[in-house]
């Protein structure tokens, strides 16, 4: 998937499910948990949106905090780059 359009998708995402998030506001390298943009609730939610973006389940062993902590984690290790 093409990264500029995967990261307008998720910062769309994460505004829906944290309503304190501004979509503009959230860079590829900002860290989502030190923001408190993401917590382990939300993790389970995006986890769900990866998948039904990707079309396909996760393997559970791609995923760790790191492979979400960030947009350009999440695209490299979920979407190959």
């Amino acid at each position: 998937m093409d990264k500029s359009k995967f990261f307008e998708q998720l910062r769309v995402f994460l505004a829906q499910t944290n309503e304190a998030v501004d979509p503009g506001s959230v860079t590829p390298d900002q860290n989502l948990f030190n923001t408190g943009v993401l917590d382990s609730f939300r993790v389970v939610e995006l986890i769900t949106f990866i998948e039904e973006v990707r079309g396909q389940p996760l393997q559970l062993e791609q995923t760790t905090l790191d492979s979400v902590s960030t947009m350009e984690n999440i695209h490299a290790t979920f979407f190959g780059g």
